[in-house]
């Protein structure tokens, strides 16, 4: 069963990885690679937390000795967003979804795979998306000083998509 899953994870399209309930990288396949930069011989062996550096929306960390992902997996964990950076220090937001297994016969004994794709475009659109509901809040009064207003909201909204495309797409 073990060397099944671990096929299946070498092969997903997303990134992933597979840690020993000490939080310890023992598999990455392909795609994380493509996706953060590093090698498989530069993750495996290494706490998943010093390879996610993930960080919250705000900027707080993510990831930590204490994971609370790795405190949850028994009850079940919902996708999640974080930030963090490529080998090279680019930034990158990554959607994650974690799920544990117990092996070898003892429920103490588990791995936990974390499956993880770019959102980095999405996240960008979300916080442009922002700015301009202020320039609409704030034009009440007359109302072709509101159309202005929409038209400008709208015009903003293309060029950023314009602009993030041109820029390298989901990432």
């Amino acid at each position: 069963m073990e060397r099944f899953i671990s096929t299946m994870l070498t092969r997903a399209a997303d990134g992933a990885m597979l840690a020993d309930e000490q939080g310890i990288v023992v598999l990455w396949n392909k795609a994380a690679g493509q996706l953060l930069g590093f090698r498989a011989g530069e993750v495996i062996g290494c706490p998943c937390r010093e390879v996610m550096r993930g960080e919250t929306l705000s900027g707080h960390p993510f990831c930590s000795l204490s994971c609370a992902v790795g405190h949850r997996l028994g009850c079940g964990v919902r996708n999640f967003d974080i930030q963090t950076h490529t080998k090279s220090g680019n930034p990158i937001w990554l959607n994650v979804s974690s799920s544990a297994r117990a092996f070898s016969g003892k429920k103490d004994r588990f791995r936990f795979a974390r499956f993880f794709r770019g959102i980095t475009m999405r996240m960008r659109i979300l916080s442009l998306s922002k700015e301009p509901h202020t320039l609409l809040a704030i034009s009440s009064g007359h109302p072709s000083r509101r159309h202005q207003a929409a038209s400008e909201h709208r015009k903003f909204h293309l060029s950023a998509f314009v602009r993030l495309r041109s820029a390298g797409g989901e990432g």
